[in-house]
C-alpha cells in the first residue's frame, strides 16, 4: 500500500515537470515594430527596394534599466522558392540602449537576385529575450513583382 503512494507521487512529479511553460512576455510588450517595404526597381534579374522600420519603446513596462531598455533589431532575407526557407542575408542593424517612450527609425536596402520567392523580415528584441517581428512575402518573376505584408508576430 505504502508502495503505491510513493510510485502515484512521483508520476505527478513526472508530469508537472513536462508541462512546465516558459515565463510570458510582459504586458505591455516594452517594444513596438513598424515596417515599410518600398517600391522595387527591377534591372534584369535583380530587384532592389527599401526597407523602412521604427522601433519604439513603451512608456508603461517595467522591464527599463535606468529608463534604458537594450534593443536588437536584425534585418533577414529568405529565400522560399523551393518551399524551404534559406536565408539569404542577416544583418545586425541596431544593438543599443532607447530611453522609455523613444524611438528609432532606421533603413536597410533590401536585394533580390534572381526570379523566386522570398521573406523579407525584420526583427527586434529587448536584449536575448522575446522580440517582435515584421514579415513582407515578395513573388518576382521577370517584371512582376508582388508583395504580401504578413504582419506583426510577437515570439519568445
Amino acid at each position: 500500500m505504502i508502495l503505491a503512494v510513493i510510485l502515484s507521487s512521483c508520476s505527478k512529479t513526472e508530469i508537472t515537470q513536462e508541462i512546465n511553460v516558459e515565463p510570458s512576455p510582459p504586458d505591455p510588450f516594452p517594444i513596438e515594430l513598424n515596417a515599410t517595404l518600398g517600391d522595387f526597381n527591377i534591372n534584369g534579374e535583380v530587384a532592389n527596394s527599401e526597407l523602412s522600420f521604427s522601433v519604439k519603446t513603451n512608456e508603461t513596462t517595467d522591464v527599463f534599466n535606468n529608463g534604458n531598455i537594450n534593443v536588437v533589431a536584425i534585418y533577414k532575407l529568405y529565400d522560399t522558392t523551393n518551399n524551404s526557407a534559406n536565408e539569404k542575408v542577416s544583418k545586425l542593424l541596431l544593438d543599443e540602449n532607447i530611453g522609455m517612450g523613444n524611438s528609432k527609425e532606421m533603413r536597410v536596402d533590401v536585394s533580390l537576385i534572381g526570379n523566386g520567392t522570398y521573406i523579407v523580415r525584420i526583427e527586434a528584441q529587448i536584449a536575448d529575450s522575446y522580440g517582435v517581428n515584421e514579415n513582407f512575402s515578395v513573388s518576382f518573376y521577370g517584371n512582376d513583382i508582388k508583395v504580401v505584408p504578413q504582419g506583426s508576430l510577437m515570439r519568445p
